[in-house]
């Protein structure tokens, strides 16, 4: 028999101690065994765990601490309160370290479906996170933050952030890191960006579907649909393996995350957007950029005097492009938008083109201009996303606005023909979503053609 035990004492700990998070939460032993099921017959057969029940509770998340679902059996979560649900199966489970999605309302239903004569099959329940109301705005981990809400200065300390239907713009959630869940977005080849400082404190899991928060600044989740796990082997910022934690301008997380266990997507297929990146200042000559991401919102305050309904929400807002400047090899730009926590590793497009220069890391909340992310003219942030697919990546993408044409995601061919031609033998050519004309009939080396974003359609 194969048991998967999930340890979560040290996270136990931890939640019960951390109020921090925008939207805080602690976990409490919730001991539910489905015991050995077996299924003699020939069609699934579902068994009834039990509901996890937290009177009040605005939302849960249910962790299995043992598990052997075997081939073809699966556990589903199913909220009470809303009918969302989520599977997991053997390998999902792992994936998710043995937590379901979020799930708004205090009962989550619990049931086993066992496959066709599958034997000696378990899902042993032991723990389950409790939201907690919002308690008001607090600070995500590294932000440069002073100030308070104040009469406004500048821009900068005004509120001028509307909704956004930006899709390719999601919200990181990490009840135990004791932060505001920092903003991360979908980009051209796949991987998801975000702030250093906002890895450092690993922020398991993104969701891209995002509802409004109650009118106390409490968040509710959408669909598990649009809920993925972070694959935390992708990167390590204490070796700066796809992660740099060394302040303004050095301050970036290149992340992966597993296939959503319902739709088995990827975000960029699961949400069909994704951002192009751009280097090239002065070429784009920027003058105005938009900020979107998922920001702590208490102005106006709310129905209980703190945060409000667009708490935590994708809001966006734009401001002036001031310039880039540099230290040593860290490189940033400079920009007049509002910042509030929760913003950390959000996209900062410059608008004429559409085309993200920047993970916005900094600004002084409540206070004056400007702010600042790191700029993708960062050097080992550039290589870190080139080469996130594997070695020798080549890129093409016709619709991207740079025609200076290099094969790097910054600088992509425009033609699939330019990008057969200079992809080296064993090399990987990543086509962003589109139609491209080819004269090609034959590729001559072995290449591995990849569409991360989206279908590609080849004419000839």
């Amino acid at each position: 028999m194969r048991k998967h035990p999930i340890l979560i004492s040290g996270l136990i700990s931890l939640l019960a101690a951390t109020t921090a998070w925008a939207q805080p939460a602690e976990s409490m032993p919730y001991p539910m065994a489905s015991g050995e099921l077996k299924n003699p017959n020939d069609e699934m057969m579902v068994v009834p765990i039990g509901v996890v029940t937290v009177a009040g509770a605005p939302w849960l998340q249910i962790h299995v601490g043992a598990f052997d679902l075997g081939e073809g059996s699966y556990i589903l979560f199913r909220s009470v309160e809303d009918g969302y649900w989520l599977r997991h199966n053997d390998e999902t489970l792992a994936q998710w370290n043995g937590w379901s999605a979020f799930f708004n309302g205090d009962a989550v239903e619990v049931e086993l479906h066992v496959a066709p004569w599958a034997e000696h099959v378990f899902a042993d329940v032991d723990a389950v996170l409790v939201g907690i109301r919002s308690p008001g705005g607090e600070a995500d981990p590294g932000a440069d933050v002073d100030g308070d809400n104040s009469a406004p200065a500048d821009v900068c300390s005004e509120d001028l952030r509307s909704p956004s239907t930006a899709k390719r713009v999601g919200r990181g959630i990490d009840p135990n890191a004791g932060s505001a869940g920092c903003t991360n977005w979908i980009i051209a080849n796949g991987a998801l960006l975000t702030a250093g400082h906002c890895a450092v404190s690993s922020k398991p899991y993104v969701e891209f579907d995002i509802p409004a928060s109650d009118c106390d600044g409490t968040v509710n989740f959408g669909s598990p649909d649009h809920q993925y796990a972070v694959d935390l082997s992708s990167f390590d910022c204490s070796t700066g393996d796809n992660c740099e934690n060394a302040g303004q301008g050095a301050d970036w997380n290149v992340r992966a995350v597993f296939p959503n266990p319902n739709t088995h997507l990827m975000p960029a297929y699961g949400e069909g957007a994704f951002a192009r990146l751009a280097r090239d200042l002065d070429v784009l000559d920027p003058t105005t950029v938009r900020l979107t991401g998922c920001g702590v919102d208490d102005v106006p305050t709310g129905c209980t005097g703190n945060n409000n309904s667009d708490n935590q929400t994708r809001q966006t807002s734009t401001g002036d492009f001031d310039l880039e400047d540099s230290s040593g090899s860290s490189i940033w730009i400079e920009y007049d938008i509002y910042g509030r926590n929760g913003l950390s590793g959000a996209p900062v497009f410059d608008v004429a083109n559409n085309v993200g220069i920047g993970i916005h890391t900094n600004s002084t909340e409540g206070g004056s201009c400007p702010s600042s992310a790191t700029s993708f003219n960062h050097n080992s942030l550039q290589l870190a996303i080139n080469s996130f697919p594997g070695p020798n990546a080549v890129y093409v993408d016709s619709g991207h606005p740079i025609t200076s044409e290099t094969g790097k995601i910054f600088r992509p061919y425009l033609t699939l023909d330019h990008g057969l031609a200079h992809v080296p033998s064993g090399g990987i050519l990543s086509v962003a979503t589109g139609t491209y004309a080819s004269s090609s009939t034959v590729i001559k080396q072995s290449v591995v053609i990849q569409a991360p974003v989206g279908s590609v359609l080849v004419t000839h």
